[in-house]
């Protein structure tokens, strides 16, 4: 089964607000892999597991960025769109950044 990217990324009206549901669901679980990941580059012999975790990291932080509107709901929502668009490079810049985490492998 093939996606385009254009199929994997919503619209920006389908986006959803950032509620405290959203937050638990979309923005702890990429947190939560990227510090795992972390954590295990200090501890010898864990290369498989970061890279089993790889995929998820970068599938969690794709879904964060491209899911949640932070701004829907101000009232100056059409000014404030470049937040949205930081905080999904930022995203998925922490979701690449993880690949850097699985290059420091230790035997």
């Amino acid at each position: 089964m093939t996606y385009r990217l254009s199929e994997l990324i919503p619209s920006a009206s389908l986006r959803r607000e950032l509620t405290l549901q959203a937050f638990v669901q979309d923005l702890v679980p990429p947190v939560l892999c990227y510090f795992a990941s972390a954590f295990l580059v200090q501890i010898p012999r864990t290369f498989t597991i970061r890279l089993a975790l790889l995929p998820i990291t970068i599938w969690t932080a794709f879904r964060a960025g491209t899911q949640l509107d932070l701004v829907k709901g101000y009232p100056h929502e059409k000014q404030l769109a470049y937040v949205n668009q930081q905080f999904t490079v930022s995203s998925l810049e922490r979701g690449s950044f993880s690949l850097k985490l699985i290059s420091f492998v230790s035997w």
